[in-house]
């Protein structure tokens, strides 16, 4: 092996060596699953129909679940001392009017929506853009839970 070979072989594994970890971060950046905005407007407004009166409602953590991000995981508190709850609100492969997954259902802190309650906070509150619209205005999303 010449002189020029080895010296070149030398440079390329540091070279290599920085590049593992880089690529390695960018894999890992990949694989991070992006939150719906529409999904997270929809999960958002239901609470304020859920919740009844206690205000403030502010969300500390959204997240995805499940392999393709079909539910979204809220944590939350209502009022000023208010304890930690959860939602998880799951949208299905049926599509609402504007082409989008519809929520299928709801779970507050392990509990099951009731279908008829379901129905109702579809029909009468989500579908309606004004309630909608003044639902995600009482919802406060803190710094960290935004993506």
């Amino acid at each position: 092996m010449s002189a020029d070979r080895a010296a070149a072989g030398r440079s390329a594994r540091p070279r290599r060596a920085r590049l593992l970890p880089l690529l390695a971060a960018v894999s890992l950046l990949g694989g991070c699953e992006r939150i719906d905005p529409a999904m997270r407007e929809v999960c958002l407004a239901t609470l304020p129909a859920l919740v009844g009166k206690a205000r403030p409602i502010t969300v500390e953590t959204i997240e995805p679940i499940g392999e393709r991000g079909e539910t979204l995981r809220l944590v939350w508190r209502a009022g000023v001392d208010g304890a930690a709850h959860e939602t998880a609100c799951a949208f299905g492969e049926e599509t609402s009017g504007d082409g989008r997954g519809s929520l299928i259902g709801v779970r507050i802190d392990g509990v099951d929506l009731p279908l008829p309650r379901l129905f109702a906070l579809r029909r009468f509150w989500l579908a309606v853009p004004d309630l909608r619209a003044a639902a995600l205005a009482e919802v406060r999303v803190v710094e960290a839970a935004r993506k």
